[in-house]
């Protein structure tokens, strides 16, 4: 049989573009499911569970996608390697509304891979939000629910969980220390915290 040179080229697109689709990941479907609210999606971006591994601490945060910058932060400070060597820290996040903004989270995530992506709106004016619930705080219940369900899809293996917001500063390490030296008490079900109330100030004194 006799291929030109075309033949060839279209050949080797039809190859390539069937080795992208068999390669292709594709999300498991969740399921949110409260008394009032249920609704299924999917995570936009693969996640790598090795990043789970060895880890006893699984801490989600949950950040809008126009917070980069405090991403960054984040990354750059309490959940930088070393103060990581018993936790692993990952970003909750909803659908871009935009190519731009798509494309940015495409690219973080690629950079950092920490982003738990998920394909329902980020903000309220999201259609499937837009049920008989009488709260402000749903798509906030939806990306707590999602994160404890990659937790348990994906990193089970962690024997406590932490969810923060992205302006909140945690010690992971630090804090499994107090967990397994006993500080925190032995109770089966708890939560520690402090509040400081009033004209409290931040030190900013590096030293």
């Amino acid at each position: 049989m006799h291929f030109t040179n075309v033949n060839i080229y279209f050949l080797v697109i039809i190859s390539l573009t069937i080795s992208a689709k068999a390669t292709q990941w594709m999300s498991p479907t969740f399921t949110v499911d409260f008394a009032n609210y249920h609704r299924h999606y999917r995570l936009v971006a693969p996640i790598d569970a090795a990043r789970c591994r060895r880890k006893n601490l699984f801490i989600f945060v949950l950040s809008a996608i126009s917070s980069y910058e405090r991403r960054m932060l984040v990354r750059k400070t309490w959940a930088h390697e070393k103060h990581m060597k018993h936790a692993s820290v990952w970003f909750v996040t909803g659908r871009a509304e935009n190519a731009n903004d798509t494309a940015l989270l495409t690219e973080e995530h690629k950079t950092y891979g920490d982003l738990l992506w998920i394909d329902i709106g980020d903000g309220y004016n999201d259609t499937g939000i837009k049920v008989c619930i009488d709260s402000n705080y749903i798509i906030l219940f939806v990306e707590v629910y999602a994160g404890y369900q990659a937790y348990s899809a994906y990193c089970g293996n962690a024997t406590h969980v932490l969810r923060v917001d992205d302006d909140v500063v945690v010690l992971p390490d630090r804090l499994m220390h107090l967990v397994w030296t006993g500080y925190l008490g032995f109770e089966k079900k708890a939560a520690y915290g402090i509040l400081w109330e009033g004209d409290s100030k931040v030190v900013r004194d590096p030293t």
